[in-house]
This record gives C-alpha cells, structure tokens and sequence, in this order.
C-alpha cells in the first residue's frame, strides 16, 4: 500500500514552502518504509518528484492508495510565488490547490481524508473546489467540528474533514451537523459520527450539513415552497427584523432592536446589527417568528460557519409565511406578537470596547419561540418530525443560557 501523509508542524505560512509532505510506503508484512519527504511546491508542481505518476485522471495511471493531510491555510497573496495551472486557482487560499492535487495523486480506486477549513463547504469562493471533487469523487463524507467549548486542534478553529473514495461523478454525499463537543469526549467523538445521505436532487445548498436523513427530508420539503425571502423581503422599509451579525448557541432575533449605551448613559446605534426588511407589520411579526424558532438556528448552523450571521443566511432560512395558507400566517403573526411583549423582560448587555452593548437573552423565551417550529411542522403535516428538530437543536444549543459576563441589569439608572 503507497499512503501520502501531509504533515503540518509549524505555522501555515512556513508550512507552505517547508518539507510538509512525507510519503511512505507500506509494505506486505506491515512495515513503514519512507519514500521520500517533499515540500509543498514539490509537492503542487513536481510529478517527477513523487513515487507515482502525477496526474491520475484516468483509471489505468498510477497513485496512492491512501492521501492524508491537513493542508495550509494560506492566502495566495501571502506567497512569494505564485500556484496556478488548477482548476480551483480562484479561490483565494492554497489550500484549494492542495486538495485538488491531493485529489489527482490518488488512486481510481483510492481513499483520501483532508482536514480543510470550515469554508470549504458554502463559500461561494470556494465552489470551484467542491466542483472538482464532486466531479474527481463516486462518495464524499464531510464531518464538522466546531472550536468550543473544544476544538481538534490547540489552535482553535472550526474544522472540516472531508473523506473521499472511488472514481468518477459523486453518487454519495454523506455530511454531520456541526460537532459541538467537551474535552473529556475527544476520545469517542470519531467514533459516534453520524453521517446523513443527501437525496440526489436534492434543493439545499453545497455541502449542507444535517443532522439524519430526515432533516434533509424535512429542509427539501420546505424548500420547495420558499424560503423567508418570499415574504417578500424589501431593500428598505420601516418594518424590519434585526439580527445580531455573530452568534455561538443561539441567534438574536428582535423587531425592537436592543439599546447600546456608552459608558455616559447616552443610548447609542446598536452595533453588529443585521436587518430584514418587509413591507407591512403583519409580515414583520410573521417573519420575526420564523427567524427565532429553533429551525432558522439549525439552518444556520447547517449551511454557514457557525460564528457570523449574515443576510443571506437569513433571508434563506427555509419557510416562507405565505405559501400555507392564512391560518399558518395568521399564527406567526400572532407568535411573533408575543414574542416581541416578551422581549423586555430578557434584555440584557455585554460590556464591550467601552460600550454597553444591548442584546436579549433569546434561550429564555424557548417556551413561545420552540411554538414555531410546530407552526410550521403542522403546515407541512410533519409535525413528527419535532422531536428531529429538538435533538438537532440540543446537540448545539448551549442550556445554560447567556455567557456568564452578560449584564441583566446595567450599573446605571436609564430612561427606558
């Protein structure tokens, strides 16, 4: 057996150009023999350094039977030489490059296990790279791993690993949710991954992470109605639903945006703030629940990075209030009317560079906002589907609560 093994000791930038590659093979009776240790150029661009043929696109050539490796992450720019000549030159991070020509050296009827960045799976940068692989792949597995409370590596970041076997169009893609797990874990999580089967035809984006096979099942069915987006969302009105533009383990989602104060007490522009703009009140509840049910979070979850939340995450997330008749829109509505009451009451500030940074404590209204999720279940007559959605949503979700350094009460008198 011929294995490619990458090893990554130092930082991503001297590992770009540092002997990184250490190729080996393994003989009959199990031992190791190294066949020779390459740097990263050598490695892009140097075929005849390697013990195979270098570019193995045609079930006859050569290649290793096992590829393993933790490429650099490192922008293009940071280089001094330039990678060109693949198919994946115009995403921005070599990495890409690294896959591909990891992809190449491996046998038709080889395996290959990358650890990239989280990113592979969604970004549009980085499409040119999932292409190449849906195309290079028969099966492709892809696990994900958050960066706390642990992370894989010291250094942490939130990982994908991505697995590949077999020769020719990708028939199989099986992917995770996203791993949230503790340190004390670390030696079970390998081995209780759960892989879900993406549906050939499937509506949801790139490499959408689930977490079983029918959530899949369940986000396709809701697709094929709309997302949110056809409520309809407009460029600017005075009805809107407001986000905060990162999130852990949960999203906050308000139609009244929360207060910033300076450290004066004067109220100040809330920051970090995204919006959703509809045209009418009655949308604007409708929509506000949708985007505090457990789903939008598990959409969240399933197609970004785990940390921002940006508009187009939002305006997808997979539920469009008009598309099931008046009796499900009138009870968003009226869900969302409650929610909003309730806000006051969970107010809360995290003190940040200088300034009291308002925000609500979303986990501690789950009693209205979990009513969400069996709106829109009883829609699609899915409601079985619930206790899905609350595993999911567990497996991510923090129980308890806010961080422990947000404020509940400011140590000052306000105007509210």
């Amino acid at each position: 057996m011929v294995i490619a093994s990458s090893l990554v000791r130092r930082s991503p930038r001297a590992a770009a150009s540092s002997r990184a590659w250490l190729m080996y093979s393994k003989t009959s009776g199990g031992s190791r023999k190294v066949a020779g240790c390459f740097s990263m150029r050598w490695t892009l661009y140097g075929p005849r350094f390697l013990p195979v043929r270098g570019d193995v696109s045609h079930p006859n050539q050569g290649g290793f039977d096992v590829v393993i490796g933790n490429p650099p992450y490192v922008n293009r720019r940071e280089l001094s030489y330039r990678i060109t000549g693949f198919e994946t030159d115009n995403v921005d991070d070599i990495y890409a490059s690294c896959c591909e020509r990891s992809a190449q050296i491996t046998r038709p009827d080889g395996r290959l296990s990358l650890i990239v960045p989280i990113r592979s799976q969604f970004a549009d940068r980085d499409e040119s790279l999932r292409k190449f692989y849906e195309r290079r792949f028969d099966a492709i597995w892809v696990s994900t791993f958050q960066e706390r409370p642990a992370a894989l590596f010291q250094v942490k970041v939130r990982s994908t690993i991505i697995t590949a076997a077999g020769y020719g169009s990708v028939s199989e893609l099986h992917t995770t949710l996203t791993h949230s797990w503790i340190e004390a874990f670390r030696p079970h999580l390998m081995a209780t991954l759960r892989y879900s089967l993406r549906p050939a035809g499937s509506r949801t984006p790139n490499w959408m992470r689930a977490s079983s096979d029918a959530m899949f099942e369940l986000i396709d069915t809701l697709l094929a109605k709309g997302t949110i987006s056809s409520t309809p969302l407009v460029r600017v009105s005075d009805y809107s639903v407001g986000f905060k533009k990162t999130a852990t383990y949960f999203l906050s989602t308000y139609t009244v945006p929360p207060v910033t104060y300076d450290k004066t007490t004067h109220a100040t522009v809330p920051l970090n703030e995204g919006k959703l703009f509809v045209q009418n009140r009655k949308d604007q509840l409708a929509a506000s629940a949708i985007a505090a049910s457990r789903l939008a979070f598990l959409w969240w979850t399933f197609t970004g990075d785990c940390f921002n939340v940006t508009k187009g995450t939002m305006s997808q997330i997979p539920f469009s209030p008009h598309a099931y008749g008046q009796d499900t829109f009138d009870a968003l509505v009226e869900l969302g009317e409650r929610i909003e009451e309730a806000l006051p009451a969970v107010r809360s500030w995290d003190l940040n560079s200088g300034k009291y940074v308002g925000g609500y404590a979303i986990p501690e209204l789950r009693h209205l906002t979990g009513q969400a999720d069996e709106i829109m279940l009883e829609a699609i007559g899915r409601i079985d589907l619930l206790p899905e959605i609350q595993y999911a949503h567990a497996r991510m979700y923090k129980s308890t609560g806010i961080s422990a350094t947000t404020l509940r009460k400011l140590p000052f008198e306000v105007e509210v």
